[in-house]
């Protein structure tokens, strides 16, 4: 039987190397980043350990947890809150995403030092908002510039920062091109820069927008921790004169298998690439895109998602110290925006009709289990965070050797 550490690195396998060695040493920081980046594992656990009903089916971002919903601007400039993150999106039970969001906050409360009657209260604050939503029925659009938690203070955080600013921060000193580094931005070499060009000229060509008049620069971006290994650049672009932003940033992020699908049953749409997944998914769910949100095909068949590029910081950060009941009121509007995703995307290609969700919704002793199982999962991930931690540091493998920096 394999070891946590051997599941992790042939999960990993076929990543780039230097990019694996970033995203273990973040894993081996915390249980809740640990956790992050081991959905496979999690889900392994969960198809073995909890007894669910199959039947219902609900498109998902395939990865839900605390730190999946961020802010976001979209082509008319306003500034939405949601799930932002479909790398592993799949048509899945709706269990898998609400013992997936329990775990997280139960890690979450661990950050913050909160007692287990606290954390217990928190996802069944979760946990019940998803279930009354969901038993009615209805979509819930909320207006965020009208409540009084730690979206509307992301929201605005966004609003008022300043496009040319924001690009400025990215860019050497000439303010030509973008700065090269040795943590997040790093170099691209002479054939790729030419074929990330080709390619994303190629598409604003078939697909003509204000927001793109050619490509300025190109560099490797290191960002997030479940994706890293992955290919990802930003792209310095110039929009057209009839933009009120000169330029923007784009993030072009390779697009993989869904961590979620060897452990489903599920029969999934046959979708021509995995880069058009993972948008399909996202425009079922959210009720507004990303600026720029689209899939590209490269020659050699492999996919990538392009959007305009957001700041890491405009996601919630649980590491941070918050207060109680900012965080339960946070909770309450994920929970309402998850049910709402769920209802939004019933009864395309093959999710379960709303009916049917408000029967699921309806279930006696639905929400019990969950919790439960969430409460004795984190034992789980504390013995495998260890055990990950301990490898890496005693017998690194070859496919991460050398300084983790």
């Amino acid at each position: 039987m394999a070891s946590i550490a051997e599941k992790i690195y042939q999960f990993n396998a076929g990543r780039l190397p230097d990019m694996i060695q970033r995203k273990y040493a973040l894993m081996s920081e915390n249980p809740f980043s640990f956790f992050r980046a081991t959905s496979h594992l999690f889900y392994d656990d969960l198809v073995n350990g909890f007894i669910f009903n199959n039947s219902i089916k609900v498109w998902s971002c395939g990865d839900l947890h605390v730190q999946n919903f961020g802010t976001f601007r979209a082509e008319n400039r306003l500034v939405y809150f949601d799930l932002n993150d479909f790398d592993d999106g799949a048509l899945l039970p709706p269990i898998f995403d609400l013992a997936r969001m329990a775990v997280s906050i139960y890690l979450a409360s661990e950050n913050q030092k909160w007692d287990t009657a606290t954390a217990k209260s928190l996802v069944f604050t979760f946990l019940n908002t998803y279930k009354e939503v969901l038993q009615k029925g209805k979509v819930i659009d909320i207006d965020h510039r009208t409540t009084e938690t730690e979206q509307i203070s992301l929201i605005k955080k966004l609003e008022k920062r300043e496009t040319p600013k924001f690009v400025k921060s990215f860019l050497d000193k000439n303010e030509k091109n973008l700065r090269t580094d040795s943590k997040k931005l790093l170099p691209v070499d002479e054939k790729r820069y030419k074929s990330i060009e080709e390619h994303v000229d190629a598409y604003f060509s078939k697909h003509l927008s204000s927001f793109f008049r050619r490509i300025k620069d190109i560099r490797f971006r290191v960002a997030g921790t479940a994706s890293l290994g992955l290919e990802r650049y930003i792209l310095l672009i110039e929009t057209e004169k009839s933009m009120d932003e000169k330029y923007l940033l784009l993030d072009l992020k390779e697009a993989r298998p869904s961590a979620v699908l060897p452990f489903l049953n599920i029969p999934q749409p046959t979708w021509n690439n995995e880069a058009e997944r993972i948008t399909a998914v996202q425009n079922y769910v959210n009720d507004v895109l990303p600026a720029l949100f689209n899939p590209i095909t490269f020659s050699d068949k492999s996919s990538f998602v392009m959007r305009e590029m957001q700041a890491e910081e405009d996601k919630f950060d649980v590491l941070s110290p918050i207060k109680l009941a900012k965080f339960q009121a946070i909770l309450t509007e994920m929970g309402s925006i998850t049910a709402s995703g769920h209802l939004r995307s019933a009864g395309r290609k093959g999710s379960s009709i709303i009916d049917e969700l408000i029967d699921f919704a309806h279930q006696k002793d639905l929400l019990e289990p969950i919790e439960k199982y969430a409460k004795n999962y984190i034992k789980k991930v504390h013995s495998d965070f260890d055990e990950f931690s301990k490898s890496i540091k005693s017998t690194t493998p070859l496919s991460i050797k050398s300084n983790l920096d």
